[in-house]
């Protein structure tokens, strides 16, 4: 395994996509770490606002301007500019606090494959919210790479709360475009564990902002369920492709996929809203549903009380309620042809 010897400088890439308005404060952040040795690269990607100039008119920042091409263009686009041991991949929409870097460089032994962070929860005008990200009640590094042989997924924050090691990027890179015009982060989040360790640090070092513009939705969001619902089973395919690639490690994504509490979890949503969708074709309620419990009740990252809320949730149909409600919603239009590629 090539590892660095002494990981000491940090990239900083920011993608971002119209996103005039956050880029100049996600920049600033940047600029403003306390590590000495930090490059900053920001790629914007096709916009038609001014988010570019925005950028640019930082001394010391590169820009990368390229056609519309969604957030894993943009990652591969930034990536290749870099030179750091150690890149974060920051959404032009969030903060990173001033000791972020020099943090994560402390973390970042020579088998440290990534290093994440808490990230508090900000509204558009970066006030805080209360809420901090990933708000596990317990997160053990240790069992990240048990939880994700068995489930295909652990606790982790948006995309500004991960640092990865260049090392290991360099195995896992570039990005299949098509395949991550959104959330980008996903697959080497997903794979960190197999490469290396997985280190959480339990502090706030950025803030993720949520606005208009998020790449998510609501409860009756019956589009999105089933954007993420292919979004995540070509993930898992990836990445079992890769694993069988890089480390010959046997992966079987569609059984993992059995046990991934989200994934189940929006099954049942979309199962609750849209029963004749293809997707839940064939599956019957009640055997979602006792899926969906166990894999609740055995997930280790969670609070006792929170598994067997999660998992009486499950049993008795969460979704009954939100079928009854959908009624009064419309349902979102198709996504935008164009990526944001900011945020999620």
């Amino acid at each position: 395994m090539a590892i660095v010897t002494d990981a000491r400088s940090v990239s900083i890439v920011i993608t971002a996509y119209n996103y005039e308005r956050f880029v100049g404060d996600a920049v600033r952040s940047a600029l403003a770490q306390t590590h000495g040795a930090v490059e900053v690269v920001v790629v914007d990607d096709g916009s038609t606002d001014a988010t570019g100039e925005r950028a640019v008119a930082f001394p010391g920042v590169l820009l990368i301007r390229q056609a519309n091409g969604g957030q894993g263009s943009a990652f591969n686009a930034g990536w290749r500019a870099t030179s750091g041991d150690i890149v974060i991949f920051l959404d032009a929409d969030d903060l990173l606090e001033p000791s972020a870097a020099s943090r994560v460089v402390a973390a970042m032994a020579r088998e440290v494959s990534k290093v994440q962070f808490c990230l508090r929860v900000v509204d558009e005008s970066g006030s805080m919210t209360g809420r901090v990200l990933p708000h596990h009640a317990r997160i053990d590094a240790g069992r990240f790479r048990r939880r994700t042989e068995r489930a295909g997924s652990y606790p982790t924050p948006p995309t500004s709360g991960n640092a990865f090691a260049r090392w290991y990027l360099e195995r896992v890179m570039p990005l299949p475009e098509e395949d991550f015009r959104y959330n980008a982060e996903g697959l080497p989040v997903l794979l960190a564990p197999f490469f290396g360790d997985v280190v959480h640090l339990d502090e706030v070092l950025g803030a993720y902002r949520v606005h208009g513009g998020n790449h998510i939705g609501g409860h009756s969001d019956v589009r999105l369920f089933r954007e993420q619902l292919d979004r995540g089973h070509r993930k898992a395919a990836i990445a079992e492709q890769v694993l069988d690639d890089v480390l010959g490690i046997r992966w079987d994504h569609r059984r993992l996929l059995r046990r991934n509490p989200f994934y189940l979890g929006r099954l049942a949503d979309l199962q609750a809203l849209a029963p004749g969708d293809p997707r839940v074709a064939g599956l019957h309620p009640m055997a979602l549903r006792a899926r969906l419990a166990r894999a609740r009740l055995l997930d280790p990252f969670e609070s006792p009380a929170v598994r067997v809320r999660g998992t009486v949730g499950a049993l008795v149909g969460i979704g009954a309620r939100r079928r009854r409600s959908a009624g009064r919603r419309a349902v979102p239009p198709v996504a935008p042809a164009v990526a944001d590629v900011s945020g999620r």
